[in-house]
């Protein structure tokens, strides 16, 4: 089967699973996504770069660009970005596919497509309104034309590496640093792979342009914003709250906390999140300080999580990985390749542990290479078994082949089988089936025309309500609600499953709001854990 009738094949089995999947659960926007449809929205209206709670720094651009060119064929923000998340997750197998014949050659890439074809936790994600997975595309298509570019003198591949690479900045920070590694390692691939050095270095060179050159508007418009030379607008807001973990708080009280005179501390307090850089700048010295302080302690967590990540296939996937590492003849070129699979890899773990605080998703970085290795150890494991057979005697065609197939596909249904069960725990997408939040939000829209305050820990209600969002600030009790007679709002929403997230919330979900202003108005779901309480604040 050609390369294209094998790509446009596994594209679409892939978007078919997918496609049942997106139809069958997903009933309620993630949390991560209001903010991402929200800004969409802001966009289309020309209402300025604004989210769930005001301008925002934190999200990039493009996720939400998309989501508002396909809302004009949708007409749904939520329903576009899951078309989004849903095609860019149909490409990805394709992508790894083609990474891996790249690399491994045919049987391997086509291990490879199945394995990210059916792994559940990617089948999922391709129906979230999360920025993963279109994020995670173009990093591969960056990595695949990078490896076109250096096979053959191929300046049109540079290209297109630097395109994706560039527009993955624009879904997620990060990606201008891999376009950085990958040019970094076009130059070095002369001292490894010969004849593919000429004109490696003017290939780099096209790469990091065309990146840079789609990546420079949202920098200087970032630059503008915030009055100071910034290349991305997370790491100004992340700083603040690890620097404030630093004295010991938790996250909850690093990013939501009130200070003397409930003065807004907390970071998700900001109501501007340019304003907030403006004024609270961190220097590089404590940025390195930041990610060098207690690296190598927060390095072993991170293993550690990746160890219990069962959604992720743990630990058949990293047993398959490792053998398809360590697996099969090695050549130059072939150092070469596995020298950027590492290095790639190193990178998104080096990025992954400067963070004080690991969400389950961030994990979803280095899934792509562990499905390239372990779709080779699959391959390698057959060959092995395949030899130990050969040598020891004749044995009938069929039967050796069975017998070395049992070992690979006994790790790879295991795997499948762990990241199914392991789904059921990720927050990311279970989310996406409390339809109790979807009513509550609903609610509070069918109340009074105009814009509405909605003061929560998580924004998928006020997005519903169609509200402006603001965060339940951390806090004792009676401080909150001092707090809250500060501000201008309608209502108070409290979700059984945020309880632990605030000192108060136990108390105020089982006894009520201890304050006049704050009337029972809404109650919807029936379990504890599921149920949310809508407060009407009357004292406006």
């Amino acid at each position: 089967m050609s390369n294209r009738r094998a790509c446009v094949s596994l594209f679409v089995c892939c978007l078919v699973i997918r496609l049942i999947w997106l139809i069958t659960y997903p009933r309620v926007i993630e949390n991560e996504g209001t903010q991402y449809a929200r800004l969409a929205q802001n966009l289309l209206a020309h209402q300025g770069y604004v989210g769930m709670r005001g301008p925002v720094t934190m999200l990039s651009p493009l996720y939400s660009i998309l989501i508002g060119a396909a809302s004009f064929l949708t007409r749904s923000p939520e329903l576009a970005g899951r078309v989004i998340s849903l095609l860019a997750g149909a490409m990805l197998p394709v992508a790894i596919f083609l990474i891996a014949e790249k690399i491994y050659g045919r049987r391997t890439a086509v291990v490879a497509g199945l394995l990210t074809g059916l792994l559940p936790t990617l089948i999922a994600l391709s129906a979230a309104v999360y920025s993963e997975g279109i994020y995670l595309t173009l990093l591969m298509g960056a990595v695949y034309w990078a490896l076109v570019t250096a096979e053959r003198e191929d300046y049109l591949a540079a290209v297109y590496a630097g395109v994706c690479a560039g527009l993955a900045y624009l879904a997620r920070p990060e990606g201008l640093l891999y376009a950085f590694l990958l040019a970094a390692w076009l130059v070095a691939t002369r001292w490894f792979a010969r004849p593919i050095g000429r004109g490696l270095l003017a290939r780099a060179v096209v790469l990091l342009t065309i990146s840079a050159a789609l990546a420079l508007p949202f920098m200087v418009f970032l630059t503008v914003k915030t009055d100071r030379i910034c290349w991305e607008g997370k790491s100004a807001i992340n700083d603040n709250i690890m620097a404030r973990m630093e004295t010991g708080m938790s996250y909850q009280e690093a990013n939501t906390g009130l200070g003397p005179n409930l003065r807004e501390d907390g970071v998700a307090l900001a109501k501007d999140q340019f304003a907030y850089v403006r004024t609270h700048p961190v220097s590089f010295s404590v940025k390195v300080h930041l990610i060098a302080d207690g690296w190598w302690r927060r390095f072993l967590g991170l293993l550690r999580a990746f160890r219990w990540a069962n959604f992720l296939g743990t630990p058949f996937i990293w047993i398959l990985a490792g053998a398809g590492l360590v697996g099969g003849p090695w050549s130059r070129v072939r150092l070469a390749h596995e020298g950027l699979l590492c290095a790639m890899t190193a990178l998104s773990l080096f990025i992954l542990s400067s963070m004080y605080f690991i969400w389950n998703r961030f994990l979803f970085a280095v899934l792509p290479f562990a499905l390239i290795w372990a779709a080779h150890g699959a391959v390698s494991l057959y060959g092995w078994i395949y030899g130990i057979l050969e040598r020891k005697g004749p044995v009938v065609e069929s039967r050796k082949q069975i017998i070395a197939l049992a070992l690979p596909v006994s790790l790879f249904l295991l795997m499948l089988l762990v990241a199914a069960r392991g789904i059921r725990d990720l927050g990311e997408i279970t989310e996406a089936r409390a339809v109790e939040t979807k009513a509550a939000g609903l609610w509070i829209a069918s109340q009074f025309n105009g814009t509405k305050t909605v003061m929560s820990v998580g924004t998928v209600v006020p997005y519903y309500a169609g509200a402006v969002a603001r965060v339940l600030p951390y806090a004792d009790s009676a401080t909150a609600l001092a707090y809250l007679h500060q501000k201008d709002l309608d209502f108070i929403v409290l979700r059984g499953d945020e309880i632990r997230q605030r000192p108060y919330l136990p108390s105020w979900f089982q006894n009520g709001i201890p304050d006049p202003c704050a009337r029972l108005a809404y109650r919807v779901g029936a379990r504890p854990q599921q149920a949310i309480l809508v407060y009407e604040w009357t004292c406006r």
